[in-house]
Parts: structure tokens; C-alpha cells; sequence
């Protein structure tokens, strides 16, 4: 069904009325209210054929729309296509505030052709039409996937429409420009393997030898002393004693169930270790890695890859469905300096054995499958070397794929030598409750599990300082007063609509954080340098051109670089957004 702003209806002034108006320094008032910038089609979109709809205080409002002839083109300058409907006038309405009545229009498109719009990419369009008693006609004012909740706020029946339209009309530089987005085809789709997560840690300067860089990891579990099994981690730093434990489907980023388990290890003399380890759930076995028994990222449903890990939590792991993935484990040691492994990253397989690799993505899978045959004996730490050199661009190695999130900003110095190889700069992430999604099962449920996550971020509040963007995402996220300490505080609450005060100074900077920022860039861009963490809008508009450049088809489709964010923003409104807030032309197609 299509999905629209106006389709939305509200009753009064005797018939159905739609949604929105405009009055502004020119006074026009008249509007498109579908399709909306952040429409989203889901199918094919050449041979479509695209419903609009809107408001005008003229009945005769002489109405016609307009594509942008090639969706490559700047719509600024390029060419458009006009394309008249039957256009249905109905009216006058008026609701109690209204002090000036209103007519409804609608009329559907000619068919678009894949030049127009492309399959997976932008299209944009325009509607002018007679309004405020105009005799001729005028571009009229648009809205994106934001208004419907602005203009039904509590007090929309004592609010003239007017009013409505003049508060919730899109933010964006050029107003009358719709920009429509398609979800048919995202750049995963496209042959060949995507880059995924390359921009953290250094990476360009890794080789894509996999044997070498093993070697450089061999060297770094041997320089940070890393346990070479998960039971061995868990009794080191105490885990029998007790933890804070919390499952949940990360939405968000990597698309799988994990049963998360962190503490902190007191020792005399020293400083308290934070451990964390965590076990992951919920990649779909397919027929072409059957064999080798390794499972691959899918599209396995939340509550399925859920049911897995507990599953395997009750004690269930004979069962081939619930085999984990793998374990990662992190350390923050204080007690170390800053440039010198500070914080450490491992990795445990299936059985509980330390592995150099791990598989984030479906590159990362076939990657994984032919180089892990070289493995670590788990008795003497030796490992079998083979007669073949693999080449590999998929970032599976450890801390290499670690760093993608963990350490925009980290740098990662590479030796086969013990005790040269380090790590600067990296972090433990914040755990946003809105990037998860839980289980239906009431020991996990979310109302069980939202404390725990307050519990977990408390512990990564002591991983960092308040003036670091985690620390400052964290206090926001757990505000109470004044108060510094943010999630460690027992009072505070988990706030979901905290916004940084650098995206607050306007509708448009608080429409890109939210529809833009938050879901899809946040949660890494926290951990980069002070120029790309994204804490103002500003800065973001700065970057905005390679930003689109890497979002957007140029740059290689490389942002979001997890591949689980990359198609959740290709799936999104986003892209419209991102586009109009910066004014940045193409069609956005993989």
C-alpha cells in the first residue's frame, strides 16, 4: 500500500480533509503532501506510476507535476519533465481553527522511466499550481517523512492548517524539491565483494596477504597475553564470580543475537580491569558453506537468531542451529599507557578456542573459510603453516575489524615481532538501547534487559572520560540534573531523544541528526578525531561532500563500512535527507 503523508485523514468542515498548508513571507498557501521527501517505494521503480496529492486555498489550483528528466542531473539546473493528471479537486473544508477554507487535489504520474528514477537510486520531483488567489501558478511547498508527526501533535484541531504547514514543511534549502527514494537495490546486490570495514585502525597500511597479517595478529595475542581459550578468559578475569550479563539482536550494525557479558577484575595495587566477551547468534547456513559447517550472514529474523543464543544458554549447544558464531573479547587496562594496548581485542570460535579471524560480514565469511585452516594448537600456541599465500580484501583479521568501530581514530602498529605491536586510541562503544531490538522471552525481554545495558554502559563510562564524544554520548543518554557521571549515576534514565546541543539550532540540523546521524553514523564516528565525530551540524556540513561522495555511489558505497548498516541505510529515508540537507545532486543509485 502506498504509503503517503496525506493518506493519513482527518475529519471535519463536512468531508475528509488532507494534511497540511503553508503560509509563509510570500503567504502561499498551498502544499504537496504526496509523495514527500523520504518516500520510499520498495519495487522496481521504472514503469511506475506516482500518486500526488495536496491542499491549496484556490479551487481551481491548475495543477502540474514535474520529474527531474535524468536523475544524475543537478535539479537546480537540469531538465524536467512535465507530466499532467487528471487532476481531482475537492472542497471548500474547513476544521474549527481553520480561518481559511481549503480544496484537496490528487492525480497520479505518466510512467517513470529507469533515467528518472533508478532502480535502487533518487528521483526528485516538483508541483506548481495556483494558490492564494494566484493567477498564475506557483512551485508549491513539500514535506518530508517527519511531518506527520509535527503536524498531529496535541494540539492540532485548535492550530489553523495554515499554521500546521507553515511548521511542518520540509526544512531543506529548496522546499519544493521532493526527494523519493528506492529500496529495491542497495550496493550489496551489486557483483563482486564490497569493502566493508577499512576505515578504522590504521587499515590502509594493512597488506592483503591474510597469511602475513596473521602473523602480525600471532604477535599481538602473544604481546597482550591472550588466553588461548574463552574458559581460560572467563577464569582470568573472574567471570565465575559474576557479571552483568544482557542478550539482545544488534540491529544496529552487525544484524546478530549477542549474549554480552562484562565486569571488572580488582586487583591489589592496581587499577581495575574492565573485561567484556561476548557470543554471537544468527547468520543463516546456506548449501554453499554447509560443508565446511560455517554459517554466513543472512537475513535470519531477530526472534530466530534470539532463540538461538538461548537456546545455547540453557545449556542446548549439541544443537547445530545454536552453534555461536564466535566470541570477541575486549580489555580495558588502565594500568597500561594510552599508546600501548590499553584496550585489547580477542577472538574465541565456536569451540572456545583464541582465532585470529573474525567473520563481520559475507566477504569476511568466504575469507574466513580459506585461511582458518591455519590454526592454533591450544596447548602450545604453535600454528600449521600452509604451502599457500591468500590474498584477501575483507577485513578479518584481529584487532584489524575490531578497529572499524572501535578506533576511527586508533592507530595499529603492525609487527610479527612480540612486543612491538600496538594499539592507541581505541574504545569500548556505548550501548544504544534504540539500535536493538529484544526478545519476546521475559527473562530477555526489553523492560529486563534495559537496566542491564544501564549497568553496561555504567562500565564503559569508566573506560573513558567525560570529555571524550563517548563520555558526552553517554551523559546524554543518561541525564538526571547536573549530574557528571552520566549511566553510573542511580538516578538517571535512558533518554531517547537526546540530541547533542550542536544539532539543535535548527528543524533541518535536528531532521539529518535523526534521520541521518544517529542510526547509521553515531555509534562509530563517536571513537573518531574531533573534526569527523559528528557532535555538531556544522561539522558534519564541512564533510559533506566526501560524505555523500562515500555514501552515495563515488566513493565506493564505503559508509556505513559495516554491512548490516550499510543496507539498513540503503533501506531507509536517509539518503533523501542526507542529499537535500547538503543540496548535493546525483542519483544516489549502487
Amino acid at each position: 500500500m502506498r504509503r503517503s503523508i496525506s493518506s493519513i485523514l482527518v475529519r471535519g468542515g463536512g468531508g475528509t480533509a488532507l494534511l497540511l498548508g503553508l503560509v509563509g513571507a510570500a503567504a502561499v498557501m498551498g502544499c504537496v503532501t504526496a509523495p514527500y521527501t523520504g518516500y520510499v517505494l520498495g519495487g522496481t521503480p521504472a514503469g511506475q506510476k506516482v500518486d500526488f496529492d495536496g491542499r491549496a486555498d484556490n479551487p481551481a489550483p491548475a495543477i502540474s507535476g514535474y520529474v527531474l528528466s535524468n536523475a544524475a542531473n543537478d535539479p537546480l539546473t537540469g531538465a524536467w519533465t512535465k507530466f499532467n493528471g487528471n487532476v481531482i479537486v475537492a472542497g471548500p473544508q474547513q476544521d474549527p481553527a481553520d480561518t481559511t477554507p481549503w480544496w484537496t487535489w490528487s492525480f497520479r504520474s505518466a510512467a517513470l522511466t529507469s533515467t528518472q528514477w533508478p532502480d535502487g537510486g533518487l528521483a526528485r520531483f516538483k508541483v506548481t499550481g495556483k494558490a492564494n488567489g494566484s493567477t498564475s501558478p506557483v512551485t508549491l511547498t513539500t514535506f518530508d517523512n517527519e511531518a506527520h508527526a509535527c503536524a498531529f501533535g496535541p494540539n492540532w484541531l485548535t492550530t489553523d492548517w495554515k499554521q500546521r504547514g507553515q511548521d511542518c514543511m520540509s526544512p531543506y534549502y529548496n522546499a519544493a524539491i521532493i526527494t523519493a527514494v528506492s529500496t529495491n537495490k542497495v550496493p550489496d546486490d551489486a557483483p563482486g565483494d564490497m569493502s566493508y570495514l577499512i576505515r578504522g585502525g590504521d587499515h590502509d597500511s594493512q597488506t592483503d596477504d591474510a597469511i602475513a597479517v596473521a602473523d602480525q595478529t600471532d604477535a599481538y595475542y602473544k604481546t597482550i597475553g591472550a588466553p588461548l581459550t574463552l574458559t581460560d578468559f572467563r577464569s582470568i578475569y573472574g567471570f565465575d564470580s559474576g557479571d552483568t550479563q544482557a542478550l539482545y539482536y544488534n540491529q544496529g550494525d552487525l544484524g546478530i543475537a549477542r549474549d554480552m557479558h562484562c565486569r571488572k577484575k580488582l586487583a591489589i595495587g592496581q587499577q581495575p580491569i574492565t573485561a567484556c566477551y561476548v557470543t554471537n547468534f544468527g547468520r543463516v547456513r546456506d548449501a554453499d558453506h554447509a560443508a565446511l559447517g560455517r554459517p554466513t550472514f543472512g537475513t535470519m529474523l531477530a526472534p530466530d537468531a534470539m532463540n538461538q543464543a538461548i537456546a545455547y544458554i540453557g545449556g542446548d549447544s549439541g544443537d547445530s542451529n545454536s552453534t555461536p558464531v564466535a566470541t570477541v573479547a575486549m580489555l580495558y587496562n588502565p594500568n597500561l599507557a594510552a599508546n600501548n594496548n590499553r584496550v585489547q581485542f580477542m577472538v574465541f570460535d565456536a569451540g572456545g578456542d583464541l582465532d585470529r579471524y573474525a567473520a563481520l560480514d559475507d566477504p569476511g565469511v568466504d575469507a574466513y573459510e580459506a585461511i582458518t585452516v591455519r590454526q592454533i594448537d591450544v596447548v602450545t600456541g604453535e600454528t600449521s603453516e600452509l604451502p599457500t599465500v591468500y590474498h584477501t580484501a575483507a577485513n578479518v583479521n584481529v584487532p584489524d575489524n575490531c578497529l572499524a568501530c572501535h578506533g576511527l581514530n586508533a592507530t595499529y602498529t603492525r609487527s610479527t615481532t612480540i612486543g612491538v605491536p600496538k594499539v592507541a586510541n581505541a574504545a569500548f562503544l556505548p550501548f544504544d538501547p534504540q539500535s536493538f531490538k529484544y526478545s519476546d522471552n521475559s527473562t530477555y525481554s526489553e523492560n529486563v534487559t534495559m537496566p542491564k545495558l544501564k549497568s553496561l554502559n555504567a562500565l564503559v563510562w569508566g573506560t573513558t572520560t567525560a570529555t571524550t564524544q563517548v563520555g558526552l554520548l553517554l551523559k546524554g543518554m543518561y541525564p538526571v540534573g547536573t549530574t557528571p557521571t552520566g549511566p553510573q549515576d542511580p538516578n538517571s534514565v535512558f533518554n531517547p531523544d537526546y540530541m547533542p546541543s550542536g544539532w539543535t539550532g535548527s528543524k533541518l540540523q535536528k531532521e539529518v541528526y535523526t534521520e541521518v546521524v544517529k542510526p547509521y553514523c553515531r555509534t562509530c564516528h563517536v571513537t573518531a578525531s574531533s573534526s569527523k565525530d559528528w557532535d555538531t551540524f556544522t561539522e558534519l556540513q564541512s564533510w559533506s561532500g566526501v560524505a555523500a561522495n562515500l555514501a552515495c555511489g563515488g566513493g565506493g558505497d564505503t559508509m556505513p563500512h559495516s554491512q548490516q548498516t550499510l543496507n539498513n541505510f540503503w533501506r531507509s529515508p536517509a539518503r533523501a535527507h542526507l542529499v537535500s540537507a547538503f543540496q548535493i545532486s546525483g542519483a544516489c543509485a549502487p
